[in-house]
């Protein structure tokens, strides 16, 4: 299941991320996700800093599969399934570390994004073939 994920990232499900019956509130997923997200991209460029984020988060969706509660460890997978011309799908799976269950999924799309010129950009070939390549060493795509 997760081996089909290019990239993995540990998380520990907080106290402070659970609602007042224990269970990961919905919301903080997309903060799972986008923790995902930003790692991923880290290790494709081998950049560390936040500023050089060249998108910005277009659209997201979550499927929950199983409870989930605060002092559970978990693994993300995050792989991207889609390369557009402006854009890019990342596909997330959260499984939970003990029983190896898938407790949500998700998708997002992320837009090429030029802060200064606040305006969409080309996803340029150079990114692509980074994607690719990353995707393809880690036996995905």
């Amino acid at each position: 299941m997760l081996d089909e994920y290019s990239f993995k990232l540990p998380i520990r499900a907080r106290f402070r991320d659970s609602d007042m019956l224990g269970h990961i509130n919905n919301a903080v997923y997309l903060t799972y996700f986008e923790s995902g997200r930003i790692e991923y991209w880290m290790a494709l460029t081998g950049n560390s800093s936040l500023e050089d984020l060249p998108f910005i988060l277009a659209q997201t969706e979550i499927d929950f599969l199983a409870e989930a509660r605060a002092g559970e460890d978990f693994t993300l997978g995050v792989r991207a399934v889609r390369l557009g011309n402006k854009s890019f799908d990342l596909e997330y799976l959260l499984v939970r570390d003990v029983d190896g269950k898938p407790v949500a999924q998700g998708r997002s799309v992320q837009v090429m994004f030029d802060y200064e010129s606040r305006r969409t950009q080309l996803l340029d070939t150079k990114t692509r073939q980074m994607i690719d390549k990353f995707e393809s060493a880690n036996g995905t795509v």
